[in-house]
């Protein structure tokens, strides 16, 4: 009897032990169970500028645009190509400054079409520029490295970008270049149905075009870059993709004229326009479809945004 009391004692000190015991937090269940996929940090590079992103959690389905700020505090950099490096299920990584700087380290969600105001266009990622050709990283620079994730996973994961400008010497650059993009932002695709969006931009000051290509996501079908020399020109094809494919995405056909770049003087029309179908139950918006050109312009340091309008 005494026995059976000792036993009966210690299962309900179990038993309150095991009620009692503090339960894991959602966010302790994420840090713990979280994928790595952090970029490594490279070690110190005189050929290179670098900015570390923060390290953040993307949850299972989590479709997330951020934006961590980083301040350039160096001096003027002559730079050939901006590498942004993103870990899995990273869905693009852009360059852009802030209108109004945060502090270094700042992270704040970016995902909203209204949000894309609150920055300018800085650089070009992933394109190389011939000899002799740079672009200009300005001391001070608001930087903003912003970092779109889409986890398809069924666990979380653990992100760490980084972003690289590889230095050239500029007393050596003969010819400088800038990137320019334009975006629309304001467009809404229902459920089953095609939508197509068309916006101009015109060209703020004489350039001569090096490259250009399009931005759209999966449900793309076609999108076309056309031009005139005024508004009541005929436009004319700049960059038509008539079939556009869902890797596209990531790797998007481009015009690229390095050897003899396009004259395009001031009042130039550029003409974007996105045609996509929706094959999904939810209406389709900004983040998760997009409308842009990008390209790069020689004969200035200066980077060009053009955010049509609604």
């Amino acid at each position: 009897m005494k026995r059976l009391h000792s036993l009966l004692c210690l299962s309900s000190l179990a038993i309150s032990s095991f009620a009692c015991a503090p339960q894991e937090t959602e966010e302790e269940m994420l840090q713990r169970t979280a994928v790595d996929v952090r970029i490594p940090i490279p070690a110190p590079d005189p050929k290179f500028v670098d900015f570390v992103g923060s390290e953040l959690i993307i949850k299972p389905g989590e479709d997330a645009m951020i934006c961590t700020h980083q301040p350039f505090a160096g001096e003027d950099v002559a730079y050939d190509l901006a590498d942004p490096q993103q870990g899995k299920f990273g869905h693009h990584f852009i360059i852009v400054k802030a209108k109004k700087p945060l502090p270094a380290g700042t992270v704040e969600d970016c995902s909203k079409p209204e949000d894309m105001a609150k920055y300018d266009l800085l650089a070009i990622p992933s394109f190389e520029l011939p000899a002799g050709h740079a672009f200009m990283l300005r001391k001070g620079s608001p930087i903003v490295m912003q970092s779109h994730y889409v986890n398809t996973g069924k666990t979380p994961i653990r992100i760490r970008d980084l972003l690289r400008f590889r230095r050239v010497d500029a007393s050596k650059v003969k010819t400088w270049a800038a990137p320019f993009a334009t975006n629309m932002a304001f467009f809404e695709i229902k459920p089953g149905q095609s939508g197509t969006l068309s916006y101009d931009c015109e060209v703020p000051k004489d350039y001569k075009l090096m490259m250009t290509g399009g931005h759209m996501h999966e449900w793309g079908k076609k999108y076309v870059l056309s031009y005139a020399a005024t508004p009541a020109d005929t436009m004319k094809d700049l960059n038509r993709v008539d079939e556009w494919m869902a890797h596209y995405r990531d790797e998007p056909p481009t015009l690229v004229k390095k050897a003899s770049p396009m004259d395009l003087p001031k009042g130039t029309i550029l003409r974007t326009e996105c045609n996509w179908f929706n094959d999904t139950k939810d209406t389709l918006m900004f983040p998760h479809e997009m409308c842009s050109t990008f390209g790069v312009v020689v004969g200035s340091q200066d980077p060009w945004l053009c955010v049509g309008d609604k």
